[in-house]
């Protein structure tokens, strides 16, 4: 009986990606049958088809000792990898490398215009304005303290329990003037 897997499979089983066995398969060095690869017929074609030149051997093994060591390695470790790769591979890498950081970043800024246009982000200077005025606002809140509630602390004539409770109403009062304001200011600026 045939030992039948899918493409998937077979690249798990000869330790390379689906691309690998998607050109094995295009190119007529691996067979299908329907949809599905013959394991033991597929590694003998695999072994039979492979290159002997000493080059390809050695990436070969190169490749082998890498996979094998793969969870294994420190982040250093696997720089010292790149030793042993010819310039054009390291060139070929770090244009890879550049393109995905493009890539991603393009994907990014697509979501950002996304966003905006769903109107789910406020211009920067629109921030900066509220956070300016919300500032003003506290600040001059707090400033006109002493002249607004010095005569309604002195009305309780050194009594903790009274002086307590006039701050209480006096905080409560301030905290809403300032809510008020900011209210205010939102109803004209937003539509």
């Amino acid at each position: 009986m045939k030992n039948l897997v899918t493409q998937a499979e077979f690249a798990r089983i000869a330790n390379v990606n689906r691309a690998t066995v998607h050109k094995w398969v295009k190119s007529g060095r691996i067979q299908l049958q329907g949809k599905l690869i013959d394991v033991d017929a597929a590694l003998k074609s695999r072994e039979a088809t492979e290159s002997h030149e000493p080059r390809h051997q050695a990436r070969k093994e190169q490749f082998d000792e890498q996979k094998a060591t793969a969870g294994n390695t420190t982040p250093s470790e696997s720089l010292g990898a790149l030793s042993g790769m010819g310039i054009g591979e390291k060139v070929g890498l770090a244009i890879r490398q550049q393109q995905l950081k493009h890539l991603t970043a393009k994907a990014e800024q697509a979501n950002v215009d996304l966003d905006k246009a769903a109107g789910q982000l406020v211009e920067r200077a629109e921030i900066d304005y509220v956070l300016t005025d919300f500032g003003r606002t506290v600040s001059d809140r707090l400033q006109s303290l002493p002249d607004r509630y010095t005569p309604e602390l002195a009305a309780c004539s050194a009594d903790p329990v009274r002086i307590h409770k006039a701050l209480e109403d006096i905080g409560a009062q301030v905290l809403s003037e300032i809510h008020d304001h900011l209210n205010r200011k939102a109803e004209e600026t937003l539509p």
